[in-house]
């Protein structure tokens, strides 16, 4: 079994730059994409089209104060999408090798496949190694998490529970999806029989886009979201579970169905 038969959502809102490449190689892999951005970035817009994707536009990125609300705006998107049948959340940066083979999916677990960091955004399409080579770049860690750049599950898992399935009361890019992959026990978390390369670095624009685009420019809000960054990450505490994400929900507004219970 491949991924055709399955769809593809991810949020992208300044990784235009990112989005043509990654677009380029992973679209023909799912049955659609949907692409989730703010209504300001036009080149996102631009790119999604080009390559086939559905696009889905939103401020909810924004509101209540958050400086970057993503699992908001992918729960919106996923309302928009329609809850059914396999699911693939990804992000902008995660390219899929071109000759992917297909693995036996089970309704019940998780999946996400390692992933290999590229240091570089490309310039092009052709600045990206071929596959035989992404080997030779590090892996993120050697127990990396299930995270959010690339989950793939069925809709109709009952450990889903109601909408939303993330936390929408986050400030940031960070910490959802590590809510969202604790719904499964270890055993039902796999890693398929691929790796993923991830463009340019990581853990670093969580709360907005930090690193140049490909051709050298730096984001407009570049110095202003490299200190909001810096805020977010000081505030977690706590070297275990779920109480070093507390003082990144957002505190105007109550909790979702699907957040934490506040610390005793």
């Amino acid at each position: 079994m491949t991924l055709q038969d399955t769809r593809a959502i991810l949020v992208c809102v300044d990784y235009s730059d990112i989005l043509d490449i990654t677009l380029a190689y992973n679209h023909q892999h799912f049955q659609s994409t949907l692409v989730v951005t703010a209504p300001r970035d036009e080149r996102t817009i631009e790119i999604a089209r080009k390559h086939g994707a559905d696009v889905l536009m939103t401020n909810v990125f924004y509101e209540r104060e958050a400086v970057f609300n993503k699992f908001a705006a992918m729960e919106f998107g996923l309302d928009y999408m329609g809850r059914e049948g396999w699911i693939a959340v990804l992000d902008a940066d995660i390219l899929f090798p071109k000759d992917l083979r297909g693995w036996v999916k089970r309704v019940g677990q998780i999946y996400t496949p390692r992933r290999r960091m590229f240091p570089k955004i490309p310039c092009s399409i052709n600045e990206v190694p071929e596959r035989r080579k992404w080997r030779q770049y590090k892996l993120p860690m050697g127990n990396e998490e299930f995270a959010g750049y690339c989950q793939i599950f069925h809709a109709s898992d009952p450990v889903l529970g109601k909408a939303p399935w993330h936390n929408i009361n986050w400030t940031w890019a960070g910490g959802a999806d590590s809510f969202f992959h604790m719904k499964w026990d270890e055993k039902s978390k796999i890693r398929p029989p691929f790796e993923v390369l991830h463009l340019g670095p990581a853990f670093t624009n969580w709360a907005g886009r930090v690193t140049p685009f490909a051709d050298g420019r730096i984001p407009e809000a570049a110095a202003k979201n490299a200190d909001m960054f810096k805020v977010l990450l000081r505030g977690r505490h706590g070297k275990h579970g779920m109480d070093r994400y507390e003082k990144e929900l957002l505190k105007c507004s109550g909790p979702s169905e699907s957040s934490p219970p506040p610390e005793e």
